[in-house]
């Protein structure tokens, strides 16, 4: 459930294809030349050999997957929770009771799993319940923009509209190490320990992609926040 609301992310399943982007050079402003940026979709597909190729215009470039450790039933702490649905690590440290699940990995099975963070294994902060939505027919509704549109989750992983791309992130929550802290004086947050984060490979669209389809070029009086 980590992965599952990140609009820049979302995972998505295509075949490879190039597109190719102008873009305007400064070095000379009278003089409008374009560079040719070919850049290939990057669709979240784990490879034969194990490993996942990687959106970079510098060169091939790709990391090998680890085992998902994936949960095979629901945890029965979760049973009468809204939660009761998910299939959740059993090892995973809960730090704020049943629910809502926050909670970190063992910090020794977090180092055991290597570079990349499996999923079962990923970090999660969590306010609520877990939405429990269904792939068909879940839309993005984005409006106060030019363009007011709706978006299916076919729109933002097939390729179509916008590029696919797969980069490596890490996450780390605010709190890490928040424990050791307490210790020393008391805050008002809970005792994360210091395996509150995760890196993992996340595939979907960018965001200016998709402020650039809806009408949103640069910073406005209504719109402030774009990169």
């Amino acid at each position: 459930q980590a992965f599952a609301f990140s609009l820049s992310l979302l995972r998505g399943v295509l075949l490879f294809r190039a597109r190719v982007c102008s873009r305007e050079s400064p070095r000379n402003q009278a003089d409008s030349m374009a560079t040719h940026v070919v850049e290939i979709d990057r669709a979240g597909n784990i490879e034969e050999d194990g490993r996942i190729a990687l959106s970079t215009l510098v060169g091939e470039a790709s990391l090998a997957m680890p085992p998902r450790q994936d949960a095979e039933a629901v945890d029965p702490r979760d049973a009468d929770t809204p939660d009761k649905w998910v299939r959740r690590h059993k090892d995973m440290v809960r730090l704020t009771g049943r629910h809502p699940f926050n909670s970190e990995p063992p910090l020794q099975k977090l180092q055991a799993a290597g570079w990349v963070t499996p999923p079962s294994l990923h970090v999660v902060r969590n306010h609520g319940a877990v939405p429990q939505l269904a792939w068909e027919s879940h839309r993005l509704k984005i409006t106060g923009v030019p363009k007011p549109c709706e978006l299916s989750m076919k729109d933002l992983t097939s390729g179509e509209l916008f590029p696919l791309v797969s980069l490596p992130v890490t996450f780390i929550c605010a709190g890490n190490r928040r424990k050791e802290q307490n210790m020393t004086k008391k805050t008002i947050g809970f005792n994360w320990g210091c395996a509150a984060v995760g890196n993992s490979v996340w595939t979907g669209v960018r965001l200016c992609d998709v402020l650039a389809h809806v009408g949103v070029s640069r910073v406005s009086r209504e719109h402030r926040f774009v990169c």
